[in-house]
């Protein structure tokens, strides 16, 4: 009986975090309420609270729960001597499964949770140590040619990660000139070969 009623429980505590993300994709984070979420989830409203005790609750577990599946995959690889290039696929590869049929949720609590304090940027901070660790011992790719909007979009996402990576994890954005050291550095890393005249 009580393991029937753990089972009950699991089932709609999974039914309203589903549920959310559907509304919160559809009609954005700030104009979804408790009352919508309890309806589309098929609750009471005070079901709801034995659940979560408010929406930053129900945020932060939606955030906690793609970051522990990351580091599942993390994990995963450690000790498996891929290329870095490989290591960085798989981990792309696990946030577009987990991610693309709700894209402006994840881009939504990503920024909530930069411009936040919660424990979620331990979780962040976590992630990257996690795969630095790997990458560190990842042998280098084979340099291929990159199309001029491969690299466009490469810049903006070295730019972007960098930036966001440090606020998510509570750092302060460095001096100017830091920055684009830093920058610089990521271009060489990548050693890309010239662009090809594609795309």
């Amino acid at each position: 009986m009580e393991n029937s009623s753990k089972k009950k429980k699991a089932a709609t505590h999974a039914r309203i975090l589903h549920q959310a993300k559907i509304l919160f994709e559809k009609n954005g984070i700030a104009r979804t309420t408790i009352e919508d979420i309890a309806v589309a989830s098929e609750i009471a409203r005070s079901t709801f609270f034995t659940h979560f005790t408010a929406l930053d609750e129900l945020y932060a577990e939606i955030s906690v729960g793609e970051i522990e599946d990351l580091l599942a995959v993390v994990k995963d690889l450690k000790g498996r001597g891929l290329p870095y290039d490989a290591v960085l696929k798989n981990l792309v590869s696990k946030l577009i499964d987990d991610t693309a049929k709700y894209p402006k949720t994840f881009v939504e609590l990503f920024i909530k949770g930069i411009l936040s304090a919660e424990k979620t940027n331990k979780n962040f901070s976590d992630i990257e140590e996690a795969i630095c660790e790997i990458l560190r011992y990842a042998s280098p790719p084979t340099p291929r040619a990159a199309t001029p909007k491969e690299l466009y979009r490469s810049l903006l996402g070295l730019y972007f990660g960098v930036v966001f990576c440090d606020l998510i994890c509570g750092k302060k954005i460095g001096e100017i000139e830091k920055l684009k050291s830093t920058l610089f550095l990521y271009i060489d890393t990548l050693n890309i070969s010239a662009p090809s005249v594609e795309g």
